[in-house]
Parts: C-alpha cells; sequence; structure tokens
C-alpha cells in the first residue's frame, strides 16, 4: 500500500476541493478513491460549495438511472429478449381425481383433464 507523503497531502489540499477525489487519483493514481477521500477527511479538506452540488447532481442522476433499472427487474412482465426460463416440474397427485401429474408449483395441484372438468361444471347456463 503507498503511503502518504507529505507532497501528496499537498497535493490533496490542493486538488480535492475543486476536483475531488478523482483530480487526486489522477495525479496520485498508486490510492484508491475511497482512500484519498478517507484522507481528505482526516486532515480537513472538504469540497467546495460548487463541487459538492455537481458530485449530488451526479449521484441523483446515478440513482435515478438505478432505480429505473431495479423496477424493470422486479417487474413481473420482464424476461431478458430471447431467454424463455424453462418450467420446472415436479410429480403430484391430483387433489380431485388422485392421478399423478406434472405440477408447475405448489400453486398446479389440480390436473388438466380435472381442470376443463371444472370449466365445465361451473360454465354458467346460456340458455336459462
Amino acid at each position: 500500500m503507498a503511503r502518504y507523503t507529505p507532497a501528496k497531502l499537498d497535493a490533496i489540499r490542493r486538488l480535492y476541493p475543486e476536483g475531488g477525489a478523482a483530480a487526486c487519483r489522477a495525479a496520485m493514481p498508486a490510492h484508491s478513491l475511497a482512500s484519498i477521500i478517507q484522507v481528505a477527511g482526516r486532515i480537513g479538506v472538504k469540497l467546495s460549495e460548487k463541487a459538492y452540488s455537481l458530485k449530488m447532481q451526479e449521484g441523483a442522476a446515478l440513482r435515478a438511472a438505478s432505480d429505473k433499472k431495479a423496477a424493470r427487474l422486479r417487474s413481473y412482465k420482464y424476461t431478458k429478449p430471447g431467454q424463455d426460463s424453462p418450467r420446472v416440474t415436479s410429480p403430484r397427485k391430483c387433489l380431485r381425481c388422485g392421478n399423478d401429474f406434472e405440477s408447475e408449483g405448489p400453486m398446479n395441484r389440480i390436473c388438466g383433464a380435472c381442470k376443463s372438468l371444472n370449466a365445465k361444471e361451473y360454465e354458467p347456463n346460456s340458455g336459462g
């Protein structure tokens, strides 16, 4: 790990207020952005009002873009183009007839034949 020499500390005092950690990193590539921010705080150097407001605007834009992407990924309708997930099935006994069938999950407890029978039984009369 590279140490901060007095010359590097002076560079942080000079560059950090207007350019932030990125400007310091350009002058000191051996140090990480997090390390530069930590040292700047330790020696009492802060961003200027202009640099701080710009940083906040950039952060807000990044968060907004990230929120949109997260919402899209959470959407139940979203699937990646060209990737249809294969259905995972497991054998179950039908609750109506007792025959084995391939169930697609815990919500699927009645076989297809019984589902169609149920639909026919509960169909409203069209003539009455």
